[in-house]
């Protein structure tokens, strides 16, 4: 239900409960069963369906009323989409629709989803908790599991996505795109930063910027060459899910992600960026030695001078994330967002992280539209008790332009748990140990007037 537009928008109001007749003449599942049948046949078949208690869900006879309801009989806790005040009608329409056209997005905005993958015991205990096929078909629980994953990332209907800790092996930095210049990020900061670890002048950034990016015009356009395509599509997770974007009308750039584990240090993974190809252009991109990735997105439709940049960092602890951070040391240019998996609390290391290298001036898209982080976006699964819960992961913003527009909250109570004497999160609903985070962010560099009047309000929750 949670990524099913129809049902979470049209329950009746103040409860979960959906008319019967609504969900057969909307729903093809519920067509091809129910909706040749006679009332009266109907009635039978509902009575020995619903015989014995099912799991989820209970047949309700209202009075008066000659239809059923199907209603559920546990409590939900939905991430729900907040909207900021005088949020443009597109927002609402994209986040609470259920209709499956969607308004075209304006050129000039963006629906962002970052997802860790990271799974600390590893995909397969993830798989393996997944379900009990998993021992005797553990191709189909794999294949079941990563649908679960590529339908979080489909169900927002995102154009821009980042990807962090995905689980891939055997490839190099690369691009889908040929024509885009790259522009290799360093693994260490510039020169010009001290032994203090604070930001440089100004006009050292701008000289800085115009190093890296403007006189790496001449280089070579980087193709990907076939052995990093080949084994790209076996490297299992990643290779998956680009196989499935790709055919979304998805291109992209990835890295390996050089990030310590200690339970497994034979486990490798990637970052990636992806983006809609009818809507963007790459510009520029480049890969870090440590696996940050950064791209410059041109709109397709847009002002031929207009340019919006991504970056995205993942890591397993601070040390990881300070790392890949430096890489972006003075080398990019506002706008732009950062999608990261820190892998510390978000607001207390990261902060002093992100000072010491010369990104004080960040914002937090969640705290513009919600007030505050999100709750928790990652657990840590333990051996006999419930999960540790903590906000490791977040997308910030860079350049007064940029406005977040909503974003979809966190969940109000903890993780569902599967087996309650080993604290084990139920993976059909959590496949890996991170949540999701979904923003609708604009760049108002051409709407000044509107972005004061808007920005004014952005502290407000929009209940």
């Amino acid at each position: 239900i949670q990524y099913n537009r129809l049902l979470l928008h049209t329950a009746e109001e103040g409860s979960w409960m959906w008319r019967f007749s609504r969900l057969v003449s909307e729903m093809p599942r519920f067509q091809t069963y129910f909706a040749d049948l006679p009332f009266k046949v109907l009635v039978q078949v509902l009575d020995r369906i619903f015989h014995e208690p099912l799991k989820s869900v209970e047949l309700v006879w209202k009075s008066g009323r000659r239809q059923p309801y199907l209603s559920l009989n546990y409590i939900p806790d939905f991430r729900m989409p907040v909207l900021v005040p005088k949020a443009p009608m597109w927002v609402s329409e994209h986040f609470l629709s259920h209709h499956d056209y969607l308004p075209a997005l304006p050129s000039e905005a963006a629906v962002i989803v970052s997802y860790c993958l990271d799974c600390e015991n590893g995909t397969e205990d993830a798989i393996a908790e997944s379900g009990a096929d998993s021992a005797t078909a553990p191709k189909f629980a794999r294949d079941k599991w990563q649908r679960r994953i590529f339908r979080q990332l489909t169900s927002y209907q995102a154009d821009i996505i980042c990807l962090q800790l995905v689980e891939a092996e055997g490839f190099s930095a690369s691009c889908s795109n040929a024509s885009a210049i790259r522009c290799d990020l360093g693994s260490a900061p510039p020169k010009y930063h001290g032994e203090s670890g604070g930001a440089a002048p100004a006009e050292n950034l701008v000289a800085n910027r115009a190093l890296d990016f403007e006189a790496s015009a001449g280089a070579t356009r980087d193709k990907c060459a076939a052995s990093d395509a080949n084994s790209l599509r076996n490297a299992s997770l990643l290779g998956a899910l680009v196989d499935r974007l790709e055919a979304e009308d998805f291109e992209w750039i990835l890295a390996p992600a050089q990030v310590q584990d200690c339970e497994d240090p034979g486990r490798s993974c990637a970052n990636a960026i992806l983006w809609k190809r009818a809507r963007w252009a790459p510009d520029k991109w480049g890969a870090s030695s440590s696996g940050s990735l950064y791209v410059s997105l041109c709109p397709q439709h847009g002002p031929a001078d207009s340019r919006f940049g991504v970056a995205c960092v993942g890591g397993r602890n601070a040390q990881d994330f300070s790392l890949q951070l430096q890489s972006f040391s003075g080398r990019l240019e506002p706008p732009y967002v950062l999608c990261a998996a820190t892998g510390s609390t978000v607001g207390s290391v990261t902060s002093k992280v992100m000072k010491d290298l010369g990104f004080e001036r960040c914002r937090s898209a969640h705290k513009e539209v919600l007030g505050k982080e999100l709750p928790w976006t990652a657990m840590q699964p333990g051996s006999q008790e419930a999960p540790k819960l903590c906000c490791s992961d977040a997308i910030w913003l860079f350049g007064a332009s940029l406005c977040t527009l909503a974003a979809v909250a966190g969940h109000s109570g903890p993780p569902a748990i599967k087996n309650a004497w080993n604290g084990q999160v139920c993976r059909k609903t959590f496949p890996t140990d991170h949540l999701p985070l979904v923003i609708a962010v604009r760049d108002d560099v051409q709407h000044d007037d509107e972005t004061v009047e808007l920005s004014a309000q952005l502290q407000i929750v929009n209940t």
